[in-house]
């Protein structure tokens, strides 16, 4: 399977970038002209999933929209039967506006709603848009920040196993199966074997 180590993901007034490092994520987003990168631990993100849409007022496009349309039809009007001598005047003039307004329309259909998705459970939360560039691709990228995630805790957890009291070690062995990172068969035979002379590959 194809692992996937970057994803980017934008819309007008706002871009985000995640890069997958070693033991972590690097995030670099830019919204409104604010830049803002930091970094996010595998080991302090969770396995919970949150999604979220955020609608805003639908009637705003709609009006620049007709706004738009009403410049476009004073613009051909003006070409049409406009004075000769306000021809051009009238054209660059209404033209600018139409571009202006259609920009300003793109804007308000494109931000007019968000669909987030959270991965949250861990002592950080990290947001992504839920379909940008497409839903596959993201989905796509957050199964490969989950196979990360098990593999850290995995060792994480195996890695001490020989000082960890058994009661906490079960406990985390447990946990360790329910989030796929090791089998129930695994399990038992990690507990089987001689805890000082545990190997944690």
């Amino acid at each position: 399977m194809e692992h996937i180590n970057t994803l980017y993901q934008k819309k007008v007034t706002e871009k985000k970038e995640f890069i997958l490092a070693e033991s972590g994520i690097e995030v670099k987003s830019t919204k409104e002209g604010e830049k803002l990168a930091y970094f996010v631990r595998y080991d302090d993100l969770g396995f919970e999933l949150i999604k979220k849409t955020d609608r805003k007022n639908k009637y705003a496009p709609l009006v620049t929209l007709l706004l738009a349309v009403m410049f476009g039809v004073i613009m051909l009007h003006g070409l049409i039967y406009g004075e000769p001598g306000l021809t051009n005047i009238s054209f660059y003039f209404i033209t600018a506006g139409f571009l202006f307004l259609a920009y300003v329309t793109y804007m308000g259909w494109d931000s007019q709603v968000n669909e987030y998705i959270y991965l949250a459970g861990g002592n950080t939360t990290l947001e992504l848009f839920s379909n940008k560039p497409d839903k596959a691709s993201t989905d796509a990228f957050i199964n490969e920040i989950h196979e990360r995630m098990r593999k850290i805790y995995r060792y994480n957890v195996l890695s001490k196993r020989a000082e960890t009291p058994l009661p906490l070690l079960k406990q985390r062995m447990n946990w360790l199966v329910s989030i796929n990172a090791i089998t129930a068969d695994e399990k038992e035979e990690y507990l089987r074997q001689p805890r000082a002379h545990f190997s944690n590959n």
